[in-house]
């Protein structure tokens, strides 16, 4: 929700209620604010009239502006993290251990506070196998805190925020128990509306719809409902790969597999089956792989496994992602102020290229506000996840800047090129990515395009070294103590993401010495300085496998089958599938040249049918180059 503007968030509410402006205004007592301009990001109002504003609206705001956390435990962010990870687990015993430790806590007996409560313990319950008349009344509690009107109206004509979402996702599964399906699907058709509507970054719209659309297209297969299944499961692989975690891509591509079957389409399911199987081998759900197999068995669409059935089986953490505490604070200065020392960075270390040394400490002590794209590059070198530690709003220009750069990202990953330099050919036209660590990132995307379109030539490396001397000025990768001085720089996510850059045009051109020093200093880095492993998983999984990689082909396979370990238990641990299948291919490519014929079948296996999840993303090239190695290595031929 970090990126909904506040004046946006008025408008929203004020519609839910049936309110006019003219309406706010009077029962508000601010009847001389200009409205229409605050709810069109043209103005900007006092803290005391916005507080006014939401109190009238009945909406807590505290909690949702600055992170004031005086009466709680550092941990508690922790705790929340971990509740809902051990709920998407089906963990129970963790989930109620969670739950017991809120009960004492202040501050979570009202508000939106109260809301994630009663959302999770009617999760909790729902997954216990209690009976509705429980679950029910929590749900309708949650719901009253921020939309007490949603019983009278379409849940499709709003936009959901916080907890609705969940907390009608919870309650779709409970008419699904009860024997309602068509009341469920469609409450999960309304819930799927109102998400498309969330005003918000598409990562975090579609991180809560990601679920929603699975648990629709099970129930659009139970009502034999072939076709819309099918559609929904389309977006939802989309949604899954847009992530850039994959994690609930072999549940949609199984989803899909069935909707064929169910329109009479056989001969198009096996494949989806396999990938889908594969999928599960990768992210170690030995359950959901032996059922898939077993489904195949059931429509004579038998395919072999090449002996994953063992590695679908390994042990997987049950962890989640590491959060760095919560420090107490006034206002957000005072909270970059104590993660700073916390990290006993100088001001000098950490606003190096981002702001002036006398502008991060106006900041830090609220004399000034710093403007979206510089925290966020403050709060990486910190080793945190803005969005997660820090809400901050965006007016409306910010938040249309950010969603095309975002954009340009998303393009480029999918290899699209063409369109993704149009795009920000547009986007650097805006005064805010005409200098700075915005125009490190223009810098950045216009090395990797040029390199897409013309190889790693010297003219790369040149741009590259040019894009992180905005923030690292003099930074040169051929000086050897400039590379070792990574290891003790605190590194903001464009910084990384160009060395990262920069060693694999080393590696390209062979020089896999130089490339290795890199990756190796990137990660020491990476290592000392991210507390926050949600943020630390953006580039540690790719470095980390690139790092692999450039010791493979140097021929040092025991040290590439040690980072290769730590990537995986890594990746496991944030459920992300996407890089696994690298990871599986690099560690077969070590076992083979290590003599170990067939104990690398079962990961090229992975490696290979799961780069075919990804196949309608870009990765069929990546598919035909490792069947052909295969089958001239091992005589092998991938189907």
């Amino acid at each position: 929700m970090s990126s909904i503007e506040p004046g946006y968030l008025i408008k929203l509410v004020r519609l839910r209620k049936a309110m006019s402006q003219p309406m706010l205004l009077e029962e508000s007592g601010l009847e001389n604010l200009h409205l229409f301009r605050l709810e069109h990001e043209r103005h900007r109002t006092d803290p005391v009239s916005l507080q006014i504003l939401m109190d009238t609206l009945s909406v807590q705001m505290g909690e949702f502006l600055i992170p004031l956390l005086e009466n709680q435990p550092d941990e508690v962010i922790a705790w929340r993290d971990r509740l809902i990870c051990a709920l998407d687990r089906g963990d129970i015993i963790q989930a109620e251990e969670i739950l017991k430790l809120f009960e004492n806590l202040e501050g979570f007996e009202e508000g939106i506070n109260r809301q994630f409560i009663v959302s999770h313990k009617a999760r909790y319950l729902e997954q216990t196998g209690a009976p509705n008349h429980e679950i029910l009344p929590l749900i309708e509690e949650g719901m009253s805190i921020t939309f007490p009107e949603y019983e009278h109206g379409t849940v499709a004509d709003a936009i959901l925020i916080f907890e609705e979402s969940e907390l009608l996702h919870t309650k779709a599964r409970v008419l699904f128990k009860d024997g309602n399906l068509p009341e469920a699907i469609n409450l999960l058709e309304n819930i799927r509306a109102g998400l498309s509507k969330l005003p918000v970054d598409d990562c975090e719209r579609e991180r809560q719809l990601g679920p929603v659309l699975l648990t629709l297209c099970a129930y659009q297969l139970a009502a034999k409902d072939y076709a819309s299944a099918y559609e929904a499961s389309k977006e939802g692989a989309r949604i899954s790969y847009w992530r850039k975690q994959g994690k609930l891509m072999p549940d949609f591509l199984l989803c899909r597999a069935r909707s064929y079957q169910g329109m009479g389409m056989e001969e198009r399911s096996r494949n989806l089956l396999m990938a889908a199987y594969f999928g599960y081998s990768l992210i170690r759900d030995g359950e959901k792989a032996k059922s898939t197999l077993t489904l195949s068995q059931e429509q004579n669409q038998n395919f072999p496994t090449y002996g994953a059935d063992d590695l679908a089986n390994l042990p997987r953490p049950k962890e989640p992602y590491n959060r760095g505490e919560i420090v107490s604070s006034a206002n957000i200065g005072e909270f970059i102020l104590k993660l700073r020392k916390k990290a006993n960075l100088t001001l000098d270390q950490l606003c190096q290229g981002i702001y002036s040394t006398g502008n991060l400490s106006k900041i830090e002590k609220n004399q000034i506000t710093g403007n979206v794209y510089g925290m966020e590059g403050i709060m990486q070198r910190l080793g945190r996840h803005i969005d997660y530690y820090l809400n901050t709003f965006l007016s409306g220009k910010d938040f249309d800047e950010k969603q095309m750069r975002d954009k340009i990202i998303a393009l480029a990953v999918s290899h699209e090129y063409e369109a993704a330099g149009a795009l920000l050919g547009e986007l650097e036209t805006k005064k805010a990515f005409q200098k700075g660590i915005c125009l490190q990132f223009v810098m950045k995307m216009k090395a990797i395009i040029y390199e897409a379109k013309n190889g790693p030539t010297p003219i790369v490396l040149e741009m590259l070294r040019e894009a992180l001397q905005i923030t690292w000025p003099n930074f040169d990768d051929r000086d050897i103590k400039c590379v070792n001085s990574i290891s003790d720089r605190p590194l903001a996510y464009y910084e990384i993401s160009i060395l990262n850059q920069i060693a694999m045009n080393y590696r390209n051109i062979g020089d896999y010495s130089h490339a290795a020093k890199l990756y190796e200093r990137i990660k020491d880095s990476m290592d000392n300085s991210y507390v926050d492993e949600l943020e630390k998983a953006r580039m540690y999984g790719a470095l980390l496998y690139n790092y692999a990689k450039t010791l493979s082909q140097m021929a040092r396979y025991e040290e590439a089958l040690v980072i290769i370990e730590e990537g995986v238990n890594f990746e496991l641990r944030g459920r992300r599938l996407q890089n696994l299948p690298d990871f599986a291919l690099n560690k077969a490519l070590c076992l083979l040249e290590m003599g170990q014929n067939e104990e690398c079948l079962p990961y090229f296996a992975q490696g290979y049918y799961g780069a075919s999840m990804f196949a309608d993303f870009g990765s069929g090239e990546n598919m035909a180059v490792i069947r052909d190695y295969v089958k001239e290595r091992l005589g092998i031929d991938f189907k």
